[in-house]
């Protein structure tokens, strides 16, 4: 909330309104939607969560789960705003993130080159860049 708050008065503009400019529009993300409830549209990949175990007293031998999918998300302020992404939409971030679509050519190399972040030296037992390991095709797959 704090940071949402901050981007929206560096931005002067509404923090959806930076998200679309800035991250939702560049990334090609069309099938994410905002809303003002904890409402996702379907299909819903459905979670379940023990989280309220000891809360509603159950047993410690009984096993207990219960539908989590639609908890309130809006718990921290009145205007919040919940992002649901589609599959597409989620393929379409992970490419975007493991590619640094959105960052400048310095960001994304600190991001992806196996430096020790305390000495900034070179780790010869860490993963190659990403950038050599997944390469994206035309069609925007990393796959």
């Amino acid at each position: 909330m704090i940071l949402g708050r901050i981007l929206s008065m560096i931005g002067k503009k509404p923090l959806a309104a930076l998200l679309q400019e800035k991250v939702l529009g560049p990334m090609g993300l069309t099938g994410t939607t905002s809303s003002q409830t904890s409402a996702m549209p379907e299909p819903v990949l459905h979670s379940f969560s023990s989280e309220r175990e000891v809360a509603l007293h159950i047993p410690p031998k009984v096993t207990f789960y219960e539908e989590a999918t639609y908890w309130n998300t809006q718990w921290g302020r009145r205007s919040a705003r919940t992002r649901a992404p589609t599959s597409n939409d989620l393929i379409k971030t992970a490419v975007a993130v493991g590619t640094g679509k959105l960052l400048s050519r310095s960001s994304y190399h600190a991001m992806t080159t196996p430096t020790c972040s305390a000495s900034g030296t070179t780790r010869p037992t860490a993963y190659p860049a990403a950038s050599s390991r997944y390469r994206p095709t035309t069609s925007g797959s990393a796959w």
